[in-house]
């Protein structure tokens, strides 16, 4: 059985039609997944004003102060200081590199699983058992490998952090709960305070990873400026097409390959209407 995640977190978020804002709810919900996070003095509505106030921030040591007020169409405009925004600005990176590496854990198991689920698959074959294996249809061209078979061989989160607790330590770089050097806690965080807290978000964090991949390398400035500084200046190059590639995402949760994951245990994005995004054909067909 999946159970649901261990934070109340928001089920569904509107997102803006103005690009830069709807960048800035997409990051601080990816950071904060917290029911009320984006309401009024909540975390995620600092941390959105925070993005702003880099942006300002950097724009004014790049091109001068009325550059900055022509810019905003402001002529009293005051730029941020940098510790106006810094605190709340690196907290809310931080929570974005966990939620991008516990996605990288159901990366691991689901490649684990796929080799796995083959290599077991192959020895039924080869034992003369290959109908425990596949599911053999009459004429079909294709026998995919029986889903409990694949169930069987997909290793669970805890077992991917305990494989290599030191490289998982890192990356979530979480604050200890027990002594140090206890292995047991150090797991137990991570899955808890780590990755069970990222689950409502994966999707989003999936969505932010192909960015990276895919586009971000196209925009100006992204081999010399901060990444986050140049996404938040171009947000209408990557925005709606990481809502499409989170959506998708969400909704391929649902099929038995995806390692105990469902799509209400993640946050439902809604586009504004002219930005109405329609998954592939083939999601909606397929029976899991």
């Amino acid at each position: 059985m999946v159970r649901s995640a261990p934070i109340d977190f928001e089920p569904v978020v509107d997102i803006p039609t103005n690009p830069f804002d709807a960048a800035r709810v997409y990051l601080a919900v990816l950071a904060y997944p917290e029911r009320g996070a984006g309401q009024l003095g909540g975390l995620g509505i600092s941390f959105g004003a925070a993005l702003w106030q880099y942006v300002v921030w950097n724009a004014r040591k790049a091109k001068g102060l009325r550059w900055v007020r022509e810019k905003f169409r402001d002529p009293q405009l005051q730029p941020p200081r940098k510790r106006d925004f810094e605190g709340a600005l690196n907290r809310g990176l931080r929570r974005i590199e966990r939620r991008v590496a516990a996605f990288d854990i159901v990366g691991n198991q689901m490649l684990n699983g796929f080799l796995n689920a083959g290599l077991k698959a192959s020895r039924l074959t080869a034992a003369g058992k290959r109908d425990e294996a596949y599911v053999i249809q009459p004429g079909a061209k294709f026998a995919p490998i029986r889903l409990e078979l694949w169930e069987e061989a997909t290793p669970s989160a805890r077992q991917i952090v305990r494989r290599n607790l030191d490289r998982w330590s890192d990356r979530f770089a979480l604050n200890d709960t027990g002594r140090p050097a206890d292995p047991e806690q150090k797991e137990k965080d991570i899955i808890r305070r780590g990755f069970l807290q990222s689950r409502p978000v994966l999707h989003m964090a999936h969505g932010l990873n192909r960015i990276l991949d895919e586009i971000g390398p196209t925009l100006q400035g992204w081999d010399d400026w901060d990444w986050l500084l140049v996404l938040l200046w171009n947000p209408d190059a990557w925005v709606w097409q990481a809502i499409e590639n989170a959506i998708t995402w969400r909704l391929l949760s649902r099929f038995p390959q995806m390692p105990k994951l469902a799509p209400e245990q993640m946050i439902e994005l809604v586009p504004p209407k002219e930005r109405e995004i329609m998954p592939p054909a083939w999601i909606k067909a397929a029976s899991p």
